[in-house]
Formats: C-alpha cells, sequence, structure tokens
C-alpha cells in the first residue's frame, strides 16, 4: 500500500513539474507573438541587469587565419543600424586582423542577474578613418564622443600585442579632441543572422533565425 501511494506521489509530482513548463513555454512564446523578438529580450535583459556594471561585457569570438577561434572581452556600445551590436576597438589590434581574413564573429553575452545567455553570430564590419560612407562615418564619430578622455586617450598609445615599451609617457598622452576621431579608432559592429537565446531560471531556449530574402526574424 505505502509503495502505491509513493508511486501515486511521484505521478502528481512529474505531472506538476511537467505542467508548470507547459506553461513557462506558452508564456515564453506568447512574447514572441507579441512582438518581442530578440532584440526586445535583449534590451529588457539589459535593463534588468543595469546594476550589474559587467552586463555591459561579452565575449566576442573571431576566426584567426589559421582557423582557430580568438577570443576576448569587449565592452557594449550600443546598436547601430536599428539591430547590429556595436563596440570600439585599435584599427591595428588582432581583431581588425582577423576580421579582414574572415568576416564572420560569435558574442557570448550572459546575464547573471536574470541568468540568460544570449550568443548572435553574424557578419563584422568595421568603419576606420578611410570608410566613404558618411552616415557611418557619423556613427564613428558619435562613438567616439561617448567615450570617456581616458579611453579616448588609449588610442595613442602603441600598438596592441607588440612588445611594451620602456617609456612610460607613452601610456599617458595628450587628450585627444573629442570632436575628431584618431585614425586609430574603429567602430565595430556584428550584424547577426541568427540570435540564440537561453533562459536557464526556465530551461528555455529560443533560436531567431534572419530571413535574408525577407528581412524577417523568425523564432
Amino acid at each position: 500500500y505505502q509503495r502505491r501511494v509513493r508511486g501515486v506521489r511521484k505521478r502528481h509530482q512529474s505531472l506538476n513539474v511537467n505542467r508548470y513548463f507547459i506553461l513557462q513555454k506558452k508564456r515564453f512564446f506568447g512574447r514572441m507573438k507579441t512582438g518581442k523578438m530578440w532584440k526586445q529580450l535583449l534590451e529588457i535583459a539589459l535593463e534588468k541587469n543595469k546594476e550589474d556594471v559587467t552586463s555591459s561585457y561579452f565575449q566576442l569570438a573571431t576566426v584567426q587565419k589559421d582557423g582557430k577561434p580568438s577570443n576576448r572581452t569587449v565592452v557594449f556600445r550600443g546598436f547601430q543600424n536599428k539591430n547590429s551590436i556595436s563596440f570600439v576597438t585599435h584599427l591595428h589590434s588582432k581583431k581588425i586582423e582577423d576580421m579582414n581574413m574572415n568576416k564572420y564573429g560569435e558574442i557570448c553575452w550572459y546575464f547573471k542577474n536574470t541568468r540568460e545567455q544570449f550568443r548572435l553570430s553574424g557578419i563584422l564590419e568595421y568603419i576606420d578613418s578611410s570608410n566613404q560612407n558618411e552616415d557611418l562615418l557619423r556613427s564613428r564619430i558619435e562613438a567616439w564622443q561617448r567615450l570617456s578622455d581616458a579611453t579616448r586617450k588609449q588610442f595613442y598609445w602603441p600598438t596592441p600585442g607588440t612588445p611594451r615599451v620602456t617609456n612610460e609617457k607613452a601610456f599617458d598622452p595628450v587628450t585627444p579632441n573629442k570632436d575628431d576621431p584618431l585614425s586609430t579608432f574603429c567602430l565595430v559592429m556584428l550584424h547577426p543572422n541568427t540570435v540564440d537565446h537561453l533562459v536557464l531560471t526556465t530551461n528555455l531556449r529560443c533560436l531567431f533565425l534572419l530571413d535574408k530574402e525577407k528581412n524577417e526574424w523568425k523564432c
């Protein structure tokens, strides 16, 4: 008799768990039907995690010329062209070298307060002073203006990846003009075509794919 009772309890517990996950799935995909696609979900995550200073950092993976991956942490600098993720870098950095060989990249972005992860993969594009597109050059200037003086000074520093110079004054240059980006300054954008969103609190995952012909996102 006791074994039968335990068995009934286990079945009820299993049903309750299944009902919970079904309800969570309905809620999650209900949000998709109301128009909350990946960008809206990412904006919500940024808002809910804004008290955590690390929420603006994400990992960027690129492909080296030997085919091996290269990964590093960069700082989110806002959205560009509606859905593109932007950050900044030095013209002579390893990232630019990788992009010149292979334009594909992937971002991995984890928000610890809400326990969710976004993986965004797509095409990387960088804008330097030689770019001929006026709108992109304007975006580059605006990104430069939003930086702190301390960050702008870093673009005067010696070339990244080279042996450290002995003259410490090289790391304390004059403050650059905030309206005139240095030639070493690059605005970089990742134009995503795939976004993988995982919510660990519910174990729900949604894969967003860009239909390039219709220019529409589907989940």
